[in-house]
């Protein structure tokens, strides 16, 4: 399911431009946020291009789907509408494997459109690639990913802020190494910068700012036993707000444990204390993320609780506590059935200057089949829980349930050596 100012308070809402000089302003922070895409994608292609001259076997494998629904309450208001959507996707992936390399390039597209006009253009693009090499110690990998997605999928249990004519862009990189520097040691590096704007209308970049956040780790892993994995780290994280006096930070240390009970349980521990700097107000802070996962006959079940900061649209680092629970079961050959329940807690501070809603409770039931080796259809059931965004709305209770179902269709990869 990451000082504070009012949600209107950007430094670009505070400029008192004319119309004109407003538009203009408006058109140059597109053309360059369009420019820095068109290069990310360019050099993106320019790499595959120049892997693929040299001769090697790469497979395209493409993902068909389709899926319809009914939702009650669609964008989580006080005052609920019914409505319904389709959805169309097609997803390719376009992949090599060497013995000490491989190369993933992930372009997808979802058509939607939705019974209720209010929602206009609902559609979803990306395109991710992912680089990795092995060494004989060492591994590394690189991530690029552009989104595209309109903000019923981004806002809608964050901010609230759920408009037809808005959507969020994010551009993501990260990158990765890890270094066996014995038998049971290994050092590790993670490193991720991201970019998140909002475009469409006008006033997109008055209702959600956006932001750069970029996160950076360094630690050591030491296996202790063939059950037993301990890592510690330095950690430290940087937000850069368009709101003036947003921009936030944070830095600290974190242990974590991992132990296998047995071949059907892991348990998984961190513990993180940092100090925080948030819209010019320091204080401590303390991160945590336990997980324990459990495999039965047929299925398995999970427990989950992470507390950390969270970056979200107007520009703001708040803390959220997420606790997660998971069951799944094969009901036959080809059938399987999950069920999982989510609740998170955001940040009081945040609900009060009316940038999130205090709370959610989201339930959802899935029930997968698969006929064919190729194909895939189900049922999904899903309900949530919550209130309305910010201060002034947060004794508001609002519901909504959710039916959909949908059919994949995944052919077989074709191999093409080039």
């Amino acid at each position: 399911m990451a000082g504070i100012s009012n949600r209107t308070s950007s430094s670009k809402a505070a400029t008192p431009l004319s119309c004109r000089e407003n538009a203009r302003a408006f058109d140059d922070r597109n053309a360059a946020r369009r420019r820095r895409i068109a290069g990310a994608i360019a050099a993106g292609c320019a790499w595959a291009v120049a892997l693929c001259a040299h001769a090697a076997e790469w497979s395209l494998t493409p993902t068909y789907s389709s899926s319809v629904d009914y939702d009650s309450n669609r964008a989580l208001e006080i005052q609920p509408t019914a409505s319904e959507s389709a959805v169309l996707t097609v997803d390719l992936r376009l992949q090599r494997a060497l013995e000490d390399s491989s190369i993933l390039v992930e372009p997808r597209y979802s058509l939607r459109r939705f019974s209720d006009t209010r929602f206009g253009d609902g559609d979803d693009r990306s395109l991710a690639t992912v680089f990795q090499h092995s060494w004989e110690r060492s591994v590394a990998s690189l991530n690029a990913s552009i989104f595209d997605q309109s903000t019923l999928t981004t806002e809608l249990l964050e901010t609230g802020l759920v408009r037809a004519d808005i959507h969020q862009r994010l551009i993501q990189a990260n990158g990765a190494w890890k270094w066996s520097v014995a038998e049971n040691r290994r050092l590790f590096v993670n490193l991720t910068d991201s970019d998140v704007h909002y475009h469409g209308a006008f006033d997109a970049d008055r209702v959600l700012p956006g932001y750069k956040y970029r996160v950076a780790s360094l630690g050591e892993t030491f296996i202790v036993s063939p059950t037993v994995q301990l890592d510690f780290s330095a950690f430290g994280s940087q937000l850069e707000s368009d709101t003036a006096g947003n921009s936030s930070r944070e830095y600290g240390l974190q242990a974590q444990l991992t132990y296998a009970w047995s071949d059907r349980t892991r348990f998984i521990g961190a513990y993180g204390r940092s100090e925080r700097v948030l819209a010019g107000r320091s204080s401590p802070g303390t991160d945590i993320n336990v997980s324990l996962t459990h495999d039965v006959t047929l299925g398995s079940i999970s427990l989950s609780y992470v507390r950390s900061l969270v970056a979200i649209g107007q520009g703001f680092l708040e803390q959220r506590e997420v606790s997660a629970a998971t069951m799944s079961r094969e009901l036959g050959p080809h059938l399987k059935a999950t069920l999982s329940y989510t609740h998170a807690k955001n940040d009081e501070i945040a609900v009060i200057a009316s940038l999130d809603r205090p709370h959610y409770t989201y339930l959802l039931g899935t029930l997968d089949w698969h006929p064919l080796e190729n194909w895939a259809m189900g049922l999904q059931l899903g309900s949530v829980r919550t209130t309305g965004p910010g201060f002034f709305l947060q004794g508001q209770t609002v519901s909504e349930w959710r039916s959909s179902v949908y059919l994949n269709w995944t052919p077989r990869p074709r191999v093409q050596s080039w």
